[in-house]
């Protein structure tokens, strides 16, 4: 017959094996080890989130700057405290040290009024031998002007259907100088070369009083490609009075790791006898530079 073992009596001690003890101290282990393991990821978390908060912090900090500067940088200008001469001013506001530029953009040429003498000149500044200078001031041109015959004869579409390209001049003004990029024979490099010596809102003539040690050469060249006649090298003899800067205002915030920098960029047209019911200024362009 089999014998079972009688359970024991109560108020008697049950005596665990070394094998029930082994487990639960191998139970307790892998809890404390899964916690210290869920509290490093939760610490590292925590330290990433920091990061970013601190990094975008510092990144508004560094705009909210850079377009207050720009803004202070109009105040001056309409004070007659700056010029626009392409000075540096540093300016600090709250956290950030902002660096601002101004410069006056009637010593560039228009490529919406100018005509191809001044646009030859320029090109023939930059390198280009005289026939190539020629040939891509007309298509400058012929781009903005309404009408469908090009100055270097035929019709322009069927010049850059000739070209292989599938579309034709807009027939309409320059919006801004990358519009440029897409003249026939324009390449990136040379427009990137160009554009130091253009804007779309410089109202007028180029004056060499604006133009700055930078650009002297290249306009100087400009003017001089219509040989004697230096009228005829001239936009229209007109120099507006209003100013019409840029500004770019470069913020810094920090260094290091938890730093930022923002680029705000505008062109702004200061007008010389507004109205009475009208601001001083007027705001063309506002944005952030790609590069």
């Amino acid at each position: 017959m089999t014998r079972f073992a009688a359970p024991p009596a109560p108020g008697l001690i049950w005596k665990k094996s070394p094998s029930d003890r082994g487990f639960a101290l191998l139970i307790v282990l892998w809890t404390l080890g899964l916690l210290a393991l869920l509290g490093t990821q939760l610490a590292g978390s925590a330290r990433s989130q920091t990061r970013q908060a601190a990094n975008l912090r510092a990144n508004a900090v560094a705009q909210s700057a850079a377009d207050g500067a720009a803004q202070e940088a109009v105040l001056h200008l309409l004070r007659q405290e700056w010029a626009a001469d392409g000075s540096v001013h540093v300016l600090r506001i709250g956290a950030a040290t902002v660096r601002v530029h101004v410069e006056n953009l009637a010593g560039r040429i228009n490529p919406n009024t100018t005509t191809p003498l001044v646009l030859q000149g320029l090109l023939g500044g930059l390198g280009l031998d005289p026939a190539h200078a020629a040939s891509l001031a007309k298509a400058i041109v012929d781009w903005r002007t309404v009408s469908t015959l090009s100055l270097s004869g035929g019709t322009k579409l069927a010049q850059y259907q000739a070209a292989g390209m599938a579309y034709g001049p807009s027939n309409r003004a320059f919006e801004d100088t990358e519009e440029i990029g897409l003249v026939m024979a324009m390449t990136p490099q040379l427009l990137h070369r160009m554009k130091p010596y253009l804007s779309v809102y410089q109202e007028g003539d180029v004056t060499r009083a604006a133009a700055g040690a930078a650009g002297t050469q290249a306009l100087d060249d400009a003017r001089l490609a219509g040989g004697r006649d230096a009228m005829a090298a001239g936009v229209n003899g007109f120099t507006s009075p209003n100013l019409v800067a840029l500004v770019i205002a470069s913020a810094q915030v920090g260094t290091g790791a938890g730093s930022a920098r923002f680029v705000r960029q505008m062109v702004v047209r200061l007008k010389a006898e507004p109205e009475a019911d009208e601001t001083p200024y007027q705001i063309l362009t506002w944005e952030t530079p790609t590069k």
